[in-house]
């Protein structure tokens, strides 16, 4: 990867070899080829270095061309993405000698390759791996491919890929260097294909997202916030302007106002909400997870659910599975039902949208090294409960106990059992008086 970024040259010679298949066989191994988006990024998380991956990755980036220089995109990437290497990533570390620009233009099946074998990954990657670094550098290669595949292609490429509905929830995430890229993404893609997806960025709550950073505030000066501002401004006016279809998509979102509808029903405990949310989970434009966040749907529905009992459930499971409270078919939905359709959804808008920060702390940046705490004892102090029932137990919690993080429960009790209980015969209650080891457990 290194050695690309220095030399185009050998990227080119690497894509005659075919080295798109070979990235993306590093990334998803042969033993993965089962595996839905899910439990592949599971694996990714789990069972891959995030070294390797982050430098796959960039090998991954190293292989298309880089953007030709630009006095918007440019600074507004350097003012965003400070201390990353997104600006190089883009723009490369200096003029291009043009060597990968022909080279994909002449062999346009490179980048169609590229764009079936490691673009759904890179989705999939930059949604639910946290490590900044690699989010950067996934919408980054992102960013290349779109800039530089005829628009054809490009269509072909985004149309049916969550990726649209995921722009969103980067444009509302709070990181800096997300959000530029995010805005880059969506002015390339309004920029050559508006007519195709104005409808879907309004659906998916793009044009949402953009307005509400127009009129963004930063607390303290910040050239980062600064630069995101001006650039979604000049985005909404060119791309979202008044009477523009993306806006009139915005407007007249007749499958938000249905879902608005279905919220309202079920706030006063309406079942007739469920019939209605039903629905809009069935058909080719199911409602997006953008809009059942905003109409209040995903709200209404945990409160209608959490504010009954038994009834409700049945209800709700008669209405979303297609069976009754005795699991006799009520009419079955075929294909992906609704209740699979709401999870989906649900999964997806927390995925872009949940801000619990997340703190690595090995400096190695494995993932698997966290596994070695799983060797060291845990440090706890047992305190005894003050309710009438712990009288009969002496209080231990002036100690440190050593617990193993693979120990059972019962060998925890069995342990403890002997320090608390009072001096005298042992209680033929306890499940487990017979005498044991004073070691930790």
């Amino acid at each position: 990867a290194v050695c690309c970024r220095g030399s185009p040259t050998l990227s080119v010679s690497l894509l005659e070899e075919g080295i798109v298949t070979t990235v993306r066989s590093i990334i998803k191994k042969e033993e993965d080829e089962g595996l839905d988006s899910n439990s592949l990024m599971a694996a990714l998380a789990v069972m891959r270095p995030l070294d390797q991956l982050h430098h796959t990755l960039m090998l991954a980036n190293e292989l298309l061309p880089p953007l030709p220089p630009d006095d918007v995109l440019g600074p507004l990437i350097t003012a965003t993405a400070r201390g990353t290497e997104a600006h190089q990533d883009l723009f490369g570390s200096g003029p291009s000698p043009g060597c990968l620009e022909s080279h994909v233009a002449q062999h346009p099946e490179t980048l169609d390759s590229y764009a079936q074998l490691l673009f759904p990954i890179l989705v999939d990657i930059s949604v639910t791996i946290v490590n900044e670094g690699i989010r950067i550098r996934c919408l980054s290669a992102m960013s290349k491919l779109f800039a530089c595949m005829p628009s054809e292609h490009l269509l072909a490429t985004v149309k049916d890929s969550p990726i649209v509905g995921y722009i969103a929830g980067f444009l509302a995430s709070g990181n800096s260097p997300v959000m530029g890229l995010a805005l880059v993404i969506t002015d390339m893609l309004m920029g050559r294909l508006s007519d195709d997806l104005s409808q879907r960025f309004a659906r998916e709550g793009i044009v949402h997202e953009v307005a509400s950073l127009c009129k963004r505030e930063s607390a303290e000066p910040s050239p980062a916030m600064d630069a995101l501002v001006q650039q979604a401004r000049k985005i909404s006016e060119s791309r979202f302007g008044p009477g523009s279809k993306a806006a009139l998509s915005a407007e007249q979102d007749e499958v938000l106002k249905r879902a608005e509808e279905a919220a309202r029903l079920l706030d006063v405990s309406d079942s007739k909400g469920l019939v209605l949310a039903k629905e809009l989970m069935e058909g080719g434009q199911a409602v997006s997870s953008y809009q059942i966040v905003r109409s209040g749907l995903a709200g209404s529905l945990q409160g209608y659910l959490e504010g009954g009992g038994e009834d409700r459930l049945s209800t709700f499971v008669t209405a979303f599975c297609g069976v009754s409270a005795e699991g006799a078919e009520v009419g079955a939905s075929k294909g992906d039902g609704p209740l699979r359709v709401l999870v989906s959804k649900l999964n997806e808008s927390l995925s872009v949208r949940e801000m619990l920060p997340v703190v690595l702390s090995d400096v190695s940046g494995d993932l698997t090294a966290g596994l070695k705490y799983l060797a060291q004892p845990l440090k706890l102090r047992l305190v005894r409960d003050s309710g009438p029932d712990s009288a009969s137990l002496t209080d231990y919690g002036g100690n440190i106990v050593l617990i193993e993080p693979l120990a059972t429960i019962n060998a925890v009790e069995d342990f403890l059992w002997q320090k608390v209980q009072h001096p005298g015969p042992t209680d033929p209650h306890h499940p487990h008086h017979q005498h044991h080891s004073s070691s930790n457990p």
